[in-house]
This record gives C-alpha cells, structure tokens and sequence, in this order.
C-alpha cells in the first residue's frame, strides 16, 4: 500500500513537472514569435533604398531650355501612381518614362543614365517609375499649351507580402540627388515629352526647381552645373534666360 501511494505521488509530481515544462515551452514559443513578429513589423516599415545615377550635366539654363519640349510652372496635383517599367542591362541607357520617342534634331537623350554594376546581354530588371498629375500654371518654352500634363520619375513607393495575414514590407526607392515630388509643391519644369504623352525631367534633378512663397527657386540638386550658386535666386532672373532661348 505504501509502495503504492508512492508510485502515485510520484508519478503525480512527474506530471505537475510535465506541465511546467510544458507551459514554459508555450510561453518560450510565444515570446519568440512576437519578438520576430515585432522585429517584423519594424522591418516592414517604409526606408529610403537609395539608387546611384548619372546625369548628363548641363553647363547652362540655356543649354537645359534647347533640350526641353516644354518649361513650365506647375503645381503637383495628389500622391504619384507606381508602376514597374521593364529595363534593358545590355549597356548604359537613357531612362525612357514610360516609353521611347523619336528624338527632334540637335536634342540629346534627356540626361539621364542607368548604371548597372554587372551587365549582361539579354538581361532585363524592372524599374520603378512613379507618374504624378502638374497643373500648369504658365508655358514659358515650347509650343503645347496643356492645363495638366502627367510627369515620369523614376523611383516609387513599392510594397511586398510577407506572408497571409501579415505585414507587407514598404521600401521607397529613390535615385540619387532625386528625391520624389511631393503634392501640393510647386516647380519650374524642364520638360521632354515621352511617346505615349507624357513627360519626364531633362536631366534628372537639374531640370527641377522648386520655388518658394516669395517667388524665389531652389533647385533640387544645387550642385549641378547649370545651377550652381542659383539657390534662393528671383524666379523672374531664371524665367528671362528661358523666354530669352529661341
């Protein structure tokens, strides 16, 4: 009998440990998987994935204005839409938004080079380009006279599944010196007209200004060539060079 009641007390405490165990593995799983789903969701968070680029620098805003289809000052109109748009790594090319055009005589390609690290023939990659809606204010170069036009940046806000039920991961990719443009701000845009109606920036950043409640630009990469020493400048001063290009 006695043997017996200790054979039960033993193997109740064999169970209580049992369950110990088992409720600290439980808890050791838990904490686990919210540690990674906490770490998760701070990974998914939005970052800035910047992307290095050539620009074909322009010496003057003269030499920027021959090269445009249109100047203009416009406002931006909402967030931009982001898609993908096929690229060739055969060679440096120039970014064409969203598609190729027949270039006029004496223009050049825009300015703008993608520099893949490791081309190889027959390879393609998918870049993000992001369109976003211009009210025009005023045509200072060009002939068109459009109240809206639709403007191609590369770069964009681009977002990936984890896994059913879970947080998605959020990078915004940005070329360099290029940062996106914003709704509501205001520009003087060098503009080139793509084939399907749209327009991208001559140059990249050079081709982009913002301008000030008091009627003054900065450029978006200061350091060009063309723009240099031209930060906080009347926008009457640069708006004359442009009207002054025939």
């Amino acid at each position: 009998m006695f043997a017996t009641n200790k054979s039960f007390r033993m193997l109740g405490h064999a169970r209580r440990i049992a369950q110990i165990v088992g409720l600290m593995t439980l808890a050791l799983i838990a904490g686990i998987a919210g540690r990674f789903y906490l770490d998760l969701q701070d990974f998914a968070q939005d970052r800035v994935v910047e992307v290095g680029a050539s620009y074909m620098p322009y010496d003057n805003v003269t030499a920027m204005t021959r090269d445009a289809d249109l100047v203009v000052i416009g406002r931006v109109i909402g967030e931009g839409k982001t898609h993908l748009v096929p690229q060739s790594l055969d060679r440096p090319r120039p970014f064409q938004a969203p598609a190729a055009e027949t270039l006029p005589a004496g223009k050049s390609d825009g300015g703008v080079l993608a520099q893949p690290s490791s081309a190889t023939s027959g390879q393609s990659f998918d870049l993000p380009v992001t369109t976003f809606t211009i009210a025009v204010e005023g045509v200072l170069h060009g002939t068109a006279q459009p109240k809206q036009l639709t403007v191609s940046q590369p770069g964009g806000k681009l977002a990936t599944p984890t896994f059913p039920g879970g947080p998605q991961i959020t990078r915004t990719v940005q070329f360099e010196h290029d940062p996106a443009l914003q709704s509501g701000e205001r520009h003087l845009l060098f503009l080139r007209a793509a084939g399907d109606g749209t327009y991208y920036i001559v140059g990249g950043p050079q081709g982009r200004l913002a301008i000030d409640r008091t009627e003054r630009v900065h450029p978006i990469d200061p350091a060009a060539p063309a723009l240099r020493g031209r930060d906080g400048e009347r926008m009457d001063v640069l708006l004359s060079e442009v009207a002054a290009v025939h």
